[in-house]
């Protein structure tokens, strides 16, 4: 039988194909045409094939014909990527184990038939549900090849809409989708003949079998659709804890499917004679229509007389940008395999918490091309990773699920990784604790809660004028960095040299953790890191784990070691962002001022309590984004729970604390029934005000950026655009909000400092050797526009090659956007050296050219080579009551509107305007850049990645095809950044502000654009006032949130034992 062959089965789950066979050259498969009832398309066709035949048939066929063929030309242009349906086949789709497929619903809705064969005979068969085993395999026989598909035309009368409801729009596998084909007698105005069929439900598809047997013969009028609703609910209503889960949205999709599909037929059976209300008729529309991208990108120019070679202030492409384009941009994946090399794979358990027994490594051992293991007893120093807590393998106790307890080592990955899986471990399950409600539950804190009290916050409340409160829970986030986690150490140096390749974040820690974890001196360890492909702080600790263990590995055996995680190894062995549950309760005037603000906060913190002082301190600092409240008590409790370790990632505990804040005024405003963007501009921040923590602010330009994004997003205007849009539309909405930001630049003061060193040559080019890494954010360039401007000389003449320990030591982790801000500095100190050093030379011939002062200073014995370093001045630093140092503050604004499918929670961005101030920008491209992407990945954050765990433990959003990620696609249709005029920072160098994270917290505006659509929604229905909105703020609650007739059909799950499907973190 063909296209039984999945990737994924090879990679994930071991399974062995020994014959692959090719069917993309055999004739027989590959017929395609037009027949007396139908199109007929052979099963190796490809998809673009398939797709570029239907749209050619639906241009010259008549209408009628061929309406479930233009419905699956509309299926093929949104299905995957084009890179895959130029390989994938409609006959791969059909025969595929895989039992969620877009394709198979529509198909099965259509009519279709298959044509199977085999040597001797061939034979039709119906396309519907039955055509599958139980286990989703199709029933053929061995011998028997499917060889095509034939596909029906659709007659006068006859009318088929599709329906897909993901998480994300574009490339995305569907919750449900849903297709349904009606035939309508034209004289009695009565159904003849319907088909309503819906994936994402247990099995492959299936048959809304008693709501069809209802409809024959009911007359088309909208009092069908209550009728359709009631069988609906008999036809697909799941238990609690059903596969997938979202059993009750599941539910609510297929009667909104049902509703839009009756208004689709009706609107096209009455060809505009008002059949149907136009407020309603919009719930047909697709939210996934293509409009065309817009944007601008405004920035201060430099000023005038500047000159021509000095790049500050000047946008420039990124050093390596040509290379990135090119795929010649090398990693460290990409280096050469060293003369020996191995690679390293790691064993783990699923169990989240278990006593180790033995492990037995006997079958891996028996692998051809297996050369050794490693575990815990092969580390000759300390099992232990700096900075983390954690151990480099676990050798007693697991404590979450994944975690590395040894290591498989062979001659190439594809062995290491089989080995790997056939590695026996024994161990005795322990209790463990996953989410947050449940440590809450069983009381699994840290001890030592963390408390902050600013006024009295009990007086306030007890003579408050107007009070909320409530709860809301914030998911985690993955890192999800391009690059996963890689290393590649090579031994083998004279007096036990070790050279450590590392995609890190720091390439200092991974330095002093190699030298604890094999017990040598750290001037035998010198780590290398050229750039990563992304880090978000996901390779600050992390990297150094991956690091030391294959360190071991190459120690043990004294041969290179490479360590690369797959994309599920990563996802499994490395931690993310920390989750919240946080309790609040608020003050504040009928004007909407702030009061007093009570906050019981929750962290889930995983396994060891890692970093929480400095959890807390990033808390306390961010919980007031940008409003002054003169009262505050904050209690943070950190939660002991069996999930990876928790790990910084951009912005690391801020966006959360904003978006509690955020939150509060939300619903202050609808408690109120005040608009939003009042409420949070009577509380804004002024210059000389005093924080919570006793911070008193300067040179606050929140007010500049948010009077500009008001006036160039043309706020006003637009809000009555979208009140009249609600008002004449009942299910979709659009939704309008403005936030600002508050970013604290702030650091421990041990890490606030730089160093670097420029070399100058004889042919009179230079070498820039720092402590940053290059992760993206473009701080190589950064730095040569630093150096060129303070040595006046052409950026093309300076080089920066990598980060090394040898030449750059004791760095500080490149981290929290200030990595420029250090080394910066640093750098710019060396070049002063430099010219100070040339001064004589240039002054004695000012008509030479830098060569000449060069070779003339080098002739006199010279040092053309200088270190640079800088440390914070003390002066700058503010501190606050706890001794927490802050150095400067970004701030900015954004307004988004977006538009929401109040039946189905899909939603998409119709616009953002943002302004951002960050100083004198260095570099406006890569400035501009970096808030547009930080704006990207909290709208992820906050809307679209959806973290699952399964109630053992186990992360079920392993990869991109479950765990999804903003696309092209999820960009605003217009997206308009500002760099905010006339804002030079004098505590950064040449006036700048980092950029890097401050504009994260701007991403909060979609979801409350989205909390603003989802309030009208709820007004059509008399809901008036606050309601909780989790994040994400995924399709599923989005829709269960707007509330309505259909979700109000939909029956209340009673309470049992059976626990969901999949926890949210």
């Amino acid at each position: 039988m063909l296209y039984r062959y999945q990737g994924p089965e090879v990679r994930y789950r071991n399974v062995d194909y020994p014959i692959l066979l090719c069917a993309s050259r055999v004739p027989e498969l590959l017929q395609i045409g037009v027949k007396d009832d139908g199109l007929f398309v052979g099963s190796a066709v490809t998809l673009t094939d398939m797709l570029s035949f239907m749209q050619a048939q639906v241009e010259t066929l008549p209408e009628m014909k061929t309406r479930f063929h233009s419905s699956l030309v509309e299926l093929l242009e949104q299905l995957s990527g084009v890179q895959i349906r130029n390989v994938a086949s409609v006959g791969g789709n059909i025969l595929s184990d895989r039992q969620s497929s877009d394709l198979r619903t529509i198909l099965m809705a259509g009519g279709c038939s298959l044509t199977i064969a085999t040597s001797s005979a061939s034979r039709m068969v119906i396309f519907d549900p039955d055509f599958y085993s139980e286990n989703g395999s199709p029933k053929l026989e061995m011998d028997e090849v499917l060889l095509g598909i034939m596909l029906p035309f659709t007659e006068k009368d006859e009318y088929f809409c599709w329906f897909k409801q993901a998480t994300r729009q574009g490339n995305d596998s569907a919750i449900v989708n849903a297709a349904m084909r009606v035939k309508i007698s034209p004289d009695l105005d009565t159904i003849d003949d319907s088909a309503l069929v819906f994936g994402g439900f247990p099995g492959t598809a299936r048959i809304a079998t008693h709501t069809v047997a209802n409809l024959r013969g009911r007359k088309w009028e909208a009092s069908l659709v209550d009728e359709a609703c009631a069988s609906l609910i008999d036809d697909f209503t799941l238990p609690q804890g059903s596969r997938g889960g979202m059993e009750t949205y599941k539910l609510s999709l297929a009667l909104g499917f049902f509703f839009k599909f009756y208004l689709t037929v009706t609107e096209r059976r009455s060809l505009g004679s008002g059949q149907v209300d136009t407020n309603l008729s919009s719930s047909g529309l697709h939210l996934t229509e293509k409009v065309p991208f817009e944007s601008t990108q405004l920035f201060q120019d430099v000023v005038d007389g500047q000159m021509a070679i000095d790049p500050v202030g000047r946008p420039k492409a990124v050093q390596s940008a040509l290379e990135h384009a090119t795929g010649e941009a090398r990693y460290v994946d990409d280096m050469p395999p060293a003369k020996n090399e191995l690679f390293l794979s790691y064993v783990s358990i699923k169990s989240p918490h278990a006593k180790i027994i033995s492990v037995d490594f006997s079958k891996a051992l028996a692998v051809e091309g297996v050369v050794d293991v490693v575990s815990a007893e092969d580390i000759p120093g300390i099992n232990f990773v700096k900075d983390t807590g954690h151990n480099v393998f676990s050798g007693e106790e697991v404590i979450y699920s994944g975690q590395p307890i040894a290591g498989v080592l062979a001659v190439d990955e594809a062995t290491a990784r089989r080995a790997a899986k056939l590695v026996k471990v024994d161990y005795q399950e322990l209790d463990y604790v996953i989410s947050t409600e449940e440590a809450i539950e069983k009381k699994c804190f840290y001890p030592d809660d963390l408390l902050l009290e600013k006024g009295d916050v009990d007086l306030v409340f007890q003579n408050a004028d107007q009070t909320i409160s409530g709860e809301v829970k914030l998911g985690t986030q993955e890192h999800f960095y391009l690059e996963t986690q890689t290393s590649l150490v090579i031994p083998g140096g004279e007096h036990g040299e070790i050279n450590v390749y590392a995609a890190t974040q720091d390439p200092n820690g991974a330095q002093m953790t190699t030298s604890a974890v094999l017990g040598v001196p750290s001037n035998r360890v010198t780590c290398h890191t050229k750039r990563l492909g992304g880090g978000f702080g996901g390779k600050a600790m992390s990297a150094g784990s991956n690091a030391a263990r294959a360190a071991v590995a190459a120690n043990k055996l004294n041969r290179p070691v490479r360590s690369v995680l797959d994309r599920q190894e990563d996802a499994i062995i490395t931690g993310r962002r920390k989750g919240f549950l946080v309790r609040y309760r608020a003050s504040f005037t009928k004007e909407g001022k702030l009061q007093a603000l009570d906050w019981k906060i929750y962290a889930n913190n995983g396994p060891w309590n890692f970093l929480s002082d400095f959890s807390y301190l990033i808390i306390r600092h961010n919980i007031d984004n940008a409003y002054l409240c003169p009262n505050t008590r904050l209690n943070v409790i950190l939660c002991k729970t069996n999930i990876a370790p928790t790990e910084p990632l951009r912005t690391v505990m801020s966006a959360h604390s904003v978006a509690m804040v955020e939150t509060v005024m939300d619903n202050i405003a609808a408690a109120l029934g005040l608009p939003a963007e009042q409420v949070r501009h009577v509380n804004l921040y002024k210059s000389n005000d005093l924080t919570h923590c006793d911070v008193r602010l300067m040179n606050v330009t929140v007010e500049r950026c948010w009077q500009l994004c008001l006036q160039r997003s043309d706020f006003t205007a637009r809000k009555k655009v979208v009140e009249d849009f609600n008002r004449s539309n009942r299910w979709i909405k659009r939704g309008l909000s403005i936030c600002p930001v508050k970013y604290n630049i702030h650091m421990f003061q041990e890490l606030a400092q730089g160093s670097a060193l420029v070399n100058i040559y004889l042919d009179g080019n230079v070498l820039v050797s720092h402590g940053g890494v290059e992760m993206g954010q473009g701080i190589y360039t950064k730095l040569l526009q630093i150096a060129s401007r303070a040595l006046g000389i052409p950026m093309e003449r300076i080089h920066t090659q990598n980060t090394n320990t040898n030449a750059a030591p004791n760095n500080a982790v490149t981290h929290g956007s200030i990595g420029t801000d250090f080394n910066g500095p640093a750098v710019k100190d060396a070049c002063e050296t430099l010219m100070h050093r040339l001064e004589p030379y240039m002054r004695e011939n000012p008509k030479g050219k830098w060569e000449d002062w060069v070779n003339s200073a080098y002739d006199d014995r010279v040092l053309l080579s200088a270190t640079g370093y800088y440390k914070v001045p003390g002066e700058y630093y503010r501190k606050d009551a706890a001794g927490w140092d802050i150095y400067y503050h970004c701030w900015g604004a954004a307004a988004t509107e977006v538009e929401i499918d109040c039946l189905t929670g899909d939603h998409r961005l119709v616009r953002t305007d943002i302004v951002m101030d960050v100083g004198d920008s260095i570099n406006p491209a890569i400035d501009i850049g970096q808030v547009e992407g930080a704006f990207m990945q909290s709208y992820g954050l906050f809307l679209l990645e959806d973290f699952r765990m399964s109630q053992s433990g186990e992360i079920l959003t392993k990869g991109p095809g479950t765990y999804k990620v903003p696309l092209a696609g999820n960009i605003p249709s217009v997206f308009n950044v500002s760099l905010l005029h006339n804002s030079a920072n004098p505590r950064a160098v040449y006036s700048s502000k980092a950029v890097g994270e401050p504009p994260f917290f701007l991403g909060l505006s979609t979801l409350s654009a989205i909390k603003n659509a989802i309030g009208s929604a709820r007004a059509e229905e008399g809901l008036t006032g606050p309601f909780r909105l989790d994040t994400p703020a995924v399709p599923e609650r989005i829709r269960m949130a707007c509330q309505d007739k259909f979700t109000k059909k939909i029956p209340v799950p009673e309470p049992g034992d059976t626990k969901p499907f999949f926890l949210r973190l």
